[in-house]
């Protein structure tokens, strides 16, 4: 007699098998706003993203690992390794059916920021034991140390020796927050990404300074002046979801 599990098991079976032998590039495309590559090679198992970058981020070759076992069971787990000359460091990507996404990472470091084509902001910035839970709607769960020195050491950048920065991973209404802020001598500096269920991404530069000198060049690395606060501000939108 064939039972009803049977059938089930044989057709996760079927579709498994399927997906073993389909090409990485059927099911990976660069996404306008967020990540890009050149070539996905591998299976949709076991790929390799070549020449990747996450916006001006270059984030070399990236290697994706999906689990077979957890797609049986009806979710998405990827693992990442990116080995860049701006990001370097593993994370690990799961998506529910249901629409939750968790992202989680030991250890990621992000070296010279590019602002613009003509600027790089030197240093290092590291998130660290992030995990992050979103679902549609709402934020349920972040946490996770954030620290860059990247402020400190672009001196030559910003006319002046800037804030070491620190922060956490923290929920922020619908939405996940990472967030770093520092001050020194007078001046003080905030970076907030924030990442939504739906893979959008919002993010902000704010750095405020009473000097003319450090003013002139933060409005050459496009940061913008809010009235006469002393605050310059930078805004832009991205996706941090590979699809």
């Amino acid at each position: 007699m064939i039972r009803w599990w049977h059938i089930a098991v044989f057709g996760a079976a079927l579709a498994l098998s399927a997906a073993a032998l389909a090409p990485a590039r059927i099911f990976l495309h660069p996404v306008k706003g967020g990540l890009a590559f050149e070539e996905a090679r591998g299976s949709v198992w076991d790929a390799t993203l070549t020449k990747a970058h996450i916006g001006r981020l270059d984030a070399g070759d990236i290697g994706v690992r999906v689990s077979a076992a957890d797609f049986i069971l009806g979710r998405l787990v990827a693992d990442l390794d990116f080995n860049g000359a701006n990001i370097a460091g593993k994370a690990r990507l799961q998506m529910e059916l249901g629409g939750e996404r968790r992202l989680m990472t030991s250890d990621i470091r992000i070296k010279d920021f590019p602002i613009e084509d003509r600027f790089a902001l030197v240093g290092e910035t590291r998130l660290s034991n992030v995990d992050m839970v979103l679902g549609d709607q709402a934020c349920r769960s972040a946490q996770g140390l954030l620290e860059s020195d990247t402020l400190v050491r672009s001196a030559e950048v910003l006319g002046a020796n800037g804030p070491s920065l620190s922060g956490v991973a923290e929920c922020a209404g619908p939405v996940g927050r990472l967030m770093l802020t520092g001050e020194r001598d007078g001046d003080s500096a905030e970076l907030v990404l924030d990442l939504a269920g739906n893979g959008a991404a919002q993010w902000s530069a704010i750095y405020r300074t009473g000097r003319p000198e450090v003013a002139g060049r933060l409005v050459l690395l496009g940061l913008e002046p809010q009235g006469e606060t002393g605050a310059f501000e930078k805004r832009g939108a991205a996706r941090w979801l590979p699809f």
